[in-house]
């Protein structure tokens, strides 16, 4: 019934968003496959809104913040489970790697773009056990926020469309990010570090309230970014840490669009099928699936489009 397939579609969206939009585990993989829409819908509606070079070179860098994180947050959900169940392989972190690099690979696009999104997830599986951790992890947003400067220098330099006002209003914003968490980290750090098992309840539960608005998607960001991070912090634990990136990864990009000028993707498509909600999850579950691709396949065209443009 209409009524079924209505709650079906608000308890996916409740799994997709509660626990971070662009953050795959391995049962997001089997969720577009049952409810996503086609690789081709979902590459149409991407790039309508990744058109301007500078914009998808942003991307880029919030594809290796977000996919990091990730791996970082699934290594850490692995190390409790190997020291409370005796686990001795990071299954949780191999199986996602596995199940999202089988996705991106059967997509329906040119083999090198598959292969760039495959590799960029087995780079960030292996190389996130290595990442530290240490106050709040201030430092891994301050890496991504240069990476922002240096595209828009280059971008300027090449004689780009500049949105000066912008660019300097969300650089201050994230360098003040930035400095709010390192002095918490600094002077309150793991302060409630036995309210621990307090916070792993009230982080999530939060954010499943929150995803199962009708619109969930600046709520649940916000809300995530900062309570995640803040619970994290104060009880010093890595999982919530990592888990609140997941929530800034999505800020990051949306901090790209708006400097960009373009309108982001999952505020501005989904506004239109609010009336459908199954295609709307639909479109939903294979942008944020297909990321890594419909990325890759942008900057592709990009690249291909200037050089012509140049030729010509």
């Amino acid at each position: 019934s209409a009524v079924a397939m209505g709650l079906r579609s608000r308890m996916a969206q409740v799994v997709l968003y509660a626990f971070g939009p662009f953050f795959c585990y391995p049962w997001k993989p089997l969720l577009n496959a049952a409810m996503g829409c086609s690789y081709e819908i979902g590459y149409k509606h991407f790039r309508a809104q990744h058109k301007a070079p500078a914009n998808v070179a942003w991307h880029s860098v919030c594809l290796v913040f977000q996919v990091l994180s990730n791996f970082c947050l699934l290594a850490t959900i692995d190390g409790h489970l190997m020291e409370s169940f005796g686990f001795r392989y990071k299954w949780f972190s191999l199986v996602t790697a596995a199940m999202w690099c089988l996705s991106l690979l059967s997509a329906p696009c040119r083999a090198g773009i598959k292969l760039l999104s495959a590799c960029s997830v087995c780079c960030a599986y292996l190389g996130a056990p290595y990442v530290p951790s240490g106050l709040g992890l201030a430092w891994l947003e301050l890496v991504s926020l240069l990476g922002l400067v240096i595209v828009w220098i280059f971008n300027a330099l090449a004689g780009g469309a500049w949105r000066g006002r912008e660019t300097v209003k969300f650089t201050l914003v994230w360098v003040l990010w930035v400095g709010l968490w390192y002095t918490l980290a600094l002077h309150a750090g793991g302060k409630y570090a036995n309210y621990s098992n307090w916070a792993f309840v009230a982080a999530p539960s939060v954010l499943i309230l929150l995803a199962s608005l009708k619109n969930p998607v600046k709520p649940v960001a916000v809300a995530g970014a900062f309570s995640t991070r803040a619970m994290g912090i104060l009880t010093n634990q890595k999982a919530l840490l990592f888990y609140s990136m997941a929530f800034s990864a999505s800020i990051m990009q949306g901090t790209a669009h708006e400097i960009s000028g373009e309108d982001a993707t999952l505020l501005s498509e989904t506004l239109t099928m609010e009336q459908d909600p199954d295609r709307k999850l639909a479109f939903e579950l294979a942008h944020v699936t297909f990321f890594p691709n419909l990325l890759f396949q942008a900057v592709m065209e990009s690249l291909t489009t200037n050089t012509r443009t140049k030729k010509a």
